[in-house]
């Protein structure tokens, strides 16, 4: 009886993934390529990329079944020949971001950032988010595997500026939330993005590792796992 239920675990968890990829080849219905914008000016290069949307909270994923599929997803696309990278996000690709709002002790003379006008973006991502998407890591490093089990995050250039002139941002502390929260460390600060070409707007943004400890639990509930991304060989079409 153990090993028949075992298998039946087993079959289950296969046929769970599986779902998900249904969901990402049927999400390629939506797919945009985005090889016609010019990375100098959205601070992206996204010429060899694909953004797909992905809606698993409608499928009935709870969080931590969303999340439990982070790697086989990743795994199995990274699988793909003519595909280099793939990332994930909670928030989609664009600067646009989540609702919410950052707060950094010692800087109380500074308003609390809110993210939720046009200048400010929250978003929870893979490791393979900035690599995907072209977009530097100007000081200290990208996200690891490892940082989903720690509070560290990635703050845009602007942000930096706004929080921390002329010091270094490298171990700062970011509160996600109220004042209440633990810190999640700075590792490393993000070139500035914008959301098409043209756009003037410098965005206030802050990344931290998807299905990480700094993922505000009630953010990963309503944004489990939205959008996938392709980095692949030579023009989409």
């Amino acid at each position: 009886v153990a090993t028949a239920h075992a298998r039946a675990r087993r079959v289950l968890l296969v046929v769970q993934l599986a779902l998900a990829m249904v969901l990402v080849v049927s999400a390629a219905l939506f797919v945009t390529s985005l090889r016609n914008v010019d990375a100098q000016d959205i601070g992206m290069s996204l010429g060899s990329v694909l953004v797909s949307d992905l809606d698993l909270q409608g499928a009935g994923y709870t969080p931590e079944r969303a999340h439990a599929l982070i790697d086989p997803i990743t795994e199995r696309l990274e699988a793909i020949p003519g595909v280099r990278s793939v990332a994930l996000s909670d928030a989609g690709m664009r600067p646009w971001g989540i609702t919410y709002w950052y707060s950094v002790p010692g800087r109380d003379s500074l308003p609390q950032v809110w993210a939720i006008h046009d200048r400010e973006s929250f978003t929870a991502v893979t490791p393979g988010f900035f690599e995907t998407l072209g977009i530097p890591i100007v000081h200290g490093r990208g996200f690891t595997d490892a940082d989903r089990t720690g509070r560290v995050i990635i703050v845009s250039r602007e942000f930096a500026r706004r929080y921390w002139p002329g010091e270094d941002p490298l171990g700062q502390c970011v509160k996600v939330g109220d004042a209440s929260t633990p810190c999640l460390g700075v590792i490393g600060v993000s070139h500035v993005r914008h959301r098409a070409p043209g756009d003037t707007t410098t965005f206030i943004e802050g990344f931290v590792p998807l299905g990480s400890p700094g993922e505000p639990a009630h953010l990963a509930k309503l944004y489990p796992l939205t959008s996938v991304a392709l980095r692949v060989a030579g023009n989409p079409q």
